[in-house]
């Protein structure tokens, strides 16, 4: 029987596809906090705790490695505006965590 991932493992992957560049901090956390300055995102989500554990959900499925490239990948891509527009790299770093995420899921 194949197990569920966590939902915050693919809270991640959103935030993660518009990650801060890596300079600024844990770019998960950056991405998070840029969120929540959007007009009617949730303000008491605890970014560190949830991408801590998107970080340990990604590496105990076997995916850390595509988790990090994901993370600098996507890195800048976010607009409050709904405006981005994903990279190429961007784009293939996101699919690869996904397809690893779904064929390591047990």
């Amino acid at each position: 029987m194949k197990k569920l991932l966590p939902l915050s493992f693919f809270g991640a992957l959103i935030l993660g596809a518009f990650a801060v560049p890596a300079g600024c901090g844990d770019p998960c956390v950056s991405a998070c906090e840029d969120a929540k300055s959007c007009d009617g995102a949730p303000q008491d989500t605890d970014c560190q705790a949830q991408c801590d554990q998107a970080k340990a959900d990604a590496e105990a499925a076997g995916c850390g490695s595509q988790y990090d490239d994901q993370l600098s990948s996507c890195s800048g891509e976010f607009s409050c505006d709904g405006t981005d527009e994903l990279s190429a790299s961007c784009e293939q770093a996101t699919a690869a965590l996904i397809e690893c995420a779904f064929a390591n899921a047990q």
